[in-house]
């Protein structure tokens, strides 16, 4: 892969917002980002909420604490794009594309509002739009063999920048780096594979947003990369150069709204 670097790299975390102001049926303007606590204990009876979709693949989760963070996701994502369409978490259905990204589904057929979740250990990110968007997190961690996946993923200045910085930043520079290729990955819906082989540019444009394209899919998007909050990095992607990026607290609109499914012990038996 071949580019030009780039991405300009985030030196401060977000202010999140708790949304106090936001009511039930609001429509992003550009880019909702929610930070989502994994942590956060859910109440029991918030299983009642998930599909038998999400409550197969919580039970598939051998570790237990894996199993919890995918489950507090997941409630939180339907609390919250329950909260967008007006309608209670356990109403919102979704359907999946032919590489497995998820849409909001209504009966209708149409798709008032878009949206896209990532998790990296304790933390996820939540992107919502009313178009194409995409999102990813990474929790900086050392990179095993981190030169030759550099190789792999990152052009030859991406590469060189990051072997002349002192090691320990290195693995920060490369998750950012794959953080903005991950994210145009999931706004343009076509799989990691849709990198493979592919010239992937990535262009300074203005302010924060860098302009993504590739050979073999030609999609054009753009992207900014964050860093949500210490220990962590981010991106987001999609289709101008010119949306508003809003940065919200999950847990200030969670705390506002009343929990509307019924009790029960046994969804996970489903």
């Amino acid at each position: 892969m071949k580019s030009p670097s780039a991405i300009p790299i985030p030196v401060a975390t977000p202010v999140w917002q708790s949304a106090p102001g936001m009511t039930s049926g609001h429509k992003p303007a550009g880019v909702d980002l929610w930070l989502l606590n994994l942590q956060c204990t859910q109440p029991p009876d918030s299983l009642e909420l998930l599909d038998d979709d999400e409550l197969a693949r919580a039970a598939r989760f051998l570790s237990n604490v894996k199993k919890q963070r995918f489950i507090s996701a997941h409630v939180q994502l339907r609390r919250i794009i329950g909260f967008y369409l007006g309608i209670p978490p356990q109403e919102v259905s979704f359907r999946h594309s032919q590489n497995g990204k998820p849409h909001v589904s209504l009966k209708t057929g149409a798709t008032p509002i878009h949206f896209n979740l990532s998790h990296s250990e304790d933390r996820a990110l939540l992107a919502v739009s009313c178009s194409n968007v995409g999102v990813d997190i990474e929790f900086i961690r050392n990179v095993p063999n981190l030169p030759r996946l550099g190789r792999l993923i990152l052009a030859e200045s991406e590469l060189e920048c990051m072997l002349s910085l002192p090691q320990p930043r290195q693995a920060r520079f490369f998750c950012l780096h794959w953080t903005v290729r991950e994210a145009f990955v999931k706004a343009h819906g076509g799989g990691l594979g849709s990198l493979l082989g592919a010239t992937v540019s990535v262009v300074a444009t203005r302010g924060p947003y860098v302009r993504i394209a590739t050979t073999n899919t030609g999609a054009d998007l753009y992207a900014r990369a964050l860093m949500p909050e210490p220990g962590y990095v981010g991106a987001v992607a999609a289709q101008a150069d010119d949306w508003d990026l809003r940065y919200y607290a999950a847990s200030g609109l969670l705390e506002r709204m009343a929990t509307t499914a019924p009790a029960t012990s046994s969804a996970l038996e489903r």
